[in-house]
């Protein structure tokens, strides 16, 4: 990191982050834990939603520029298949590579449905399980984007995906 007092101010942010969360978290448990589809969300709500839907289908679609156009110039995200966080530039690249070396095959699954949503003024949190076309694989995939209102619309500046071991009926 630069200077000795940058990682300091980088535990604090991330610190009053995590504290904003859980209290979301423990205030409004409306948007946690529903059972699929986005009855209760708020206009806002719904309104991040339809953009997390939109990273879904343009990956679906294969779109690169149409999916990378969702994705803020400063964002930092750690996806599972890598030790370190990465920028958008590294994550456009394994984008593409994805796509090029992408079957035909692949069967299109269902949309994902949101877990959470809350949303702080410009800034919006989702959480949700990476929809799979098969359920039988041990480990599933949790997915958070953190996204900021831009006058060009909301835009990815934050993301995380890690694989966990799937729940016995708890799909």
């Amino acid at each position: 990191m630069g200077g000795s007092g940058n990682w300091r101010g980088w535990l604090v942010g991330l610190a009053g982050v995590a504290l904003i969360v859980g209290g979301t978290i423990a205030r409004d448990s409306a948007t946690i834990g529903r059972p699929g589809g986005t009855e209760g969300l708020s206009a806002e709500q719904a309104e991040v939603w339809k953009q997390e839907l939109e990273y879904f289908r343009s990956l679906q679609a294969k779109d690169l520029k149409r999916h990378m156009a969702l994705w803020d110039d400063r964002f930092v995200g750690w996806p599972d298949y890598r030790s370190h966080p990465v920028r958008k530039a590294q994550i456009e690249a394994d984008i593409a590579e994805e796509i090029r070396t992408a079957s035909a095959n692949v069967q299109p699954t269902a949309a994902p449905t949101p877990e959470s949503v809350e949303v702080y003024g410009e800034v919006a949190i989702t959480y949700y399980y990476w929809p799979e076309a098969n359920e039988s694989s041990a480990t599933r995939y949790r997915i958070t984007h953190t996204w900021k209102r831009t006058a060009a619309g909301w835009k990815i500046i934050g993301g995380m995906s890690c694989g966990v071991p799937r729940e016995k009926g708890n799909v």
